[in-house]
């Protein structure tokens, strides 16, 4: 498998069939710049419009003989297996379920954003696709994953929560494709400026059995004693949950719930919490990392505070 990290390397399978979505084989690979040709083409154009006008009824049927790409590389055929070139260093975009106004104003702005390749209304003209450029280059065995951990920074990256919206992280599936669609006022830029997204990594590691965690952040006035028993509880879970069995994994990541009920006795530790428990329970479910983190958020947000004895104690004892 080839990596493509560069604009000038990165290239798309393109699909264009009369069988639409249901076919498998691409028609050929295309370049950055002959994929804006393509947008504006006259085939493209022609699939695209009766798109425009038709009735929700229509609309599943018609869309589904659209022209698409595979954005995150060359593949033989249809399926991650068959992959022959990875992009990299291309973030895919897929916003849905807006208005036609609210995905032109989208448009307009993520355009003006570094890092951006390619951003266009949607073929439905009810959201908005696109492309960008990453500074660093992601594995491919774990972009699709990284990407949907990092969901809520990249939406925050791009200003996206500004506008009420959200990503539809299946466009981050590996050999996910991307409709293509005629916009006279799509965006495209074949050389851009990275952009450079502070992604955080799945960095569950094992080193002799022990598991390893960033240090968390100490505040100035934290008192070390209750830091180091709540770091210690996270600790703990974190191992109860990567261990989890198969058929254990919903009723460990309960345990999550523990955890949050006594972060009021040290706040500055709660950001780290969260993105390490958050990470653990995504690392556990490969096949679906939504679930995991859907997993988590249940309990995360489930959780009300609670005294703990210990944590009294080590109060009582300083006062």
């Amino acid at each position: 498998m080839k990596t493509n990290t560069t604009t000038g390397e990165i290239k798309f399978s393109l699909f264009l069939s009369p069988k639409g979505i249901k076919e498998t084989i691409p028609l050929k690979s295309i370049n950055l710049h002959e994929l804006d040709k393509f947008i504006l083409s006259d085939d493209c154009t022609r699939l695209s419009i009766p798109v425009y006008s038709c009735t929700p009824d229509e609309l599943d049927a018609l869309k589904s003989k659209l022209p698409f790409i595979t954005p995150n590389g060359v593949f033989s055929q249809r399926g991650q297996k068959y992959i022959d070139e990875f992009n990299a260093t291309i973030l895919p975009i897929d916003i849905d379920k807006i208005s036609f106004d609210k995905a032109v104003t989208i448009r307009n702005y993520l355009s003006r954003q570094p890092g951006c390749i390619y951003v266009s209304v949607s073929p439905s003209r009810k959201g908005v696709k696109a492309l960008f450029l990453l500074s660093k280059p992601l594995p491919w065995d774990t972009f699709s994953d990284i990407l949907k951990i990092n969901k809520a920074l990249i939406e925050s990256e791009l200003a996206l929560d500004c506008f009420d919206v959200e990503i539809d992280t299946g466009q981050w599936n590996k050999a996910q494709c991307m409709y293509l669609g005629f916009d006279d006022n799509l965006f495209f830029n074949a050389n851009p400026s990275p952009i450079n997204i502070p992604l955080q990594m799945p960095i569950i590691k094992h080193v002799n059995d022990t598991i390893m965690i960033d240090t968390p952040p100490m505040g100035s006035h934290a008192n070390k004693r209750i830091c180091r028993y709540i770091e210690t509880t996270i600790n703990n879970t974190i191992i109860d949950i990567i261990n989890a069995s198969k058929g254990n994994r919903h009723q460990t990541i309960g345990k999550v719930m523990k955890v949050k009920s006594i972060l009021h006795y040290a706040p500055n530790l709660e950001a780290f919490a969260h993105d390490q428990l958050m990470k653990a329970c995504v690392s556990i479910y490969p096949e679906k990392p939504y679930e995991g983190g859907r997993c988590f958020r249940d309990a995360w947000e489930g959780a009300k505070d609670l005294n703990n004895d210990t944590l009294n104690e080590i109060i009582n004892a300083t006062k």
